[in-house]
């Protein structure tokens, strides 16, 4: 008879799997951070550094990857770089709807989709369709559902 692992054991082998990527995630995001702090870059390198930073730290530190998020989408307000501000603003959006803010989630979501539709970009704009459709479901307690069950969400046949 064949034994099922236990949930602990799935999670200690998780955690060692795990442990060393999201070590290394902060230490690119350590790396980045120096070169913003001590280098004279222009607005659109520090845009592409704090997009970095961010995606670097949003599992191995989320709040710090809020803070750097918050920087990077006051200067893509400046840039009127839409692409960066909506990166940004998914990085917080989602971040809301991981710690239980599903509704300020959401909104930040929208908000983004709005202003990835105007740049055109498909891609960017799928992607916040999933995910809005992410955050709808952690909102129904529901995020086992398959990919084609959502998809009604939209309106998609």
């Amino acid at each position: 008879m064949k034994k099922t692992p236990c949930f602990s054991t799935i999670l200690i082998v998780l955690f060692f799997i795990l442990s060393p990527a999201i070590c290394a995630q902060s230490q690119i995001a350590d790396s980045l951070i120096n070169v913003l702090n001590t280098q004279k870059l222009t607005p659109a390198e520090q845009l592409e550094l704090y997009k970095n930073i961010t995606a670097n730290l949003s599992e191995a530190d989320p709040r710090k990857s809020d803070a750097y998020a918050t920087k990077g989408l006051v200067l893509a307000k400046k840039a009127k770089d839409k692409e960066k501000m909506a990166f940004f603003i998914v990085i917080l959006g989602m971040s809301y709807g991981r710690s239980g803010d599903v509704d300020k989630g959401i909104a930040y979501l929208e908000t983004a989709l709005t202003l990835v539709q105007k740049t055109k970009n498909e891609k960017m704009e799928a992607d916040m369709y999933a995910n809005i459709a992410s955050i709808y479901l952690w909102k129904s307690g529901q995020t086992h559902l398959k990919f084609e069950q959502f998809i009604p969400v939209f309106g998609i046949k």
